[in-house]
């Protein structure tokens, strides 16, 4: 059976990430990792793969390029131990030198650093969408929060409803927030 090979998985785990279709979330002490499954079935198939042949290698490289994730985000080294060599033949030290090249970043490092120390709720995503109300012609944006309570996976969802002013309310608001997290 051919081995998936971890670097060229690596590579494609980025152009995910880069395209929005891989999202990394992080708690008090693990990490997670929301993919499209469908696109690493087409890469699985353009590869020449067979998807129940790789499923088990596939989370389980997921799950170790997790942890090491996770431990170049706390500065620690991994236990080799735990590592089985039928699924990562190559070598450590460049596998996790790729990954810190390819995903250790400001703004990573800020995420961990407020997904795995919050008290609160936090917003995981927000979607968005422009409507016109039958009563009027004015326009309207729905704004959808996905919203995550720390310790609690299960995710709440709240719709509102703003006009343009209040639009440019929430903006200013936005950015007096933002000021004051550079200060």
């Amino acid at each position: 059976m051919a081995k998936v090979d971890s670097f060229e998985f690596i590579k494609f785990l980025k152009k995910m990430l880069d395209e929005k279709d891989l999202v990394l979330s992080f708690s008090a002490h693990k990490m997670g990792i929301r993919l499209d499954g469908d696109k690493i079935k087409v890469w699985l198939h353009e590869k020449g793969f067979d998807e129940a042949e790789t499923d088990e290698e596939i989370s389980y490289k997921l799950s170790i390029f997790s942890k090491i994730i996770l431990n170049l985000l706390n500065g620690k080294e991994i236990n080799l131990i735990v590592i089985k060599k039928e699924f990562i033949d190559e070598d450590y030290n460049k596998i996790r030198e790729l990954l810190k090249d390819n995903f250790i970043n400001e703004p990573l490092k800020q995420d961990y650093a407020l997904e795995s120390s919050a008290k609160n709720s936090l917003l995981k995503r927000l979607e968005w969408d422009i409507l016109n109300k039958n009563i009027s012609t004015d326009k309207f944006a729905l704004l959808k929060f996905y919203i995550e309570n720390t310790g609690i996976e299960e995710e709440k969802t709240f719709l509102i409803e703003f006009n343009l002013n209040k639009i440019d309310e929430l903006i200013k608001e936005l950015e007096k927030v933002k000021e004051g997290l550079k200060k």
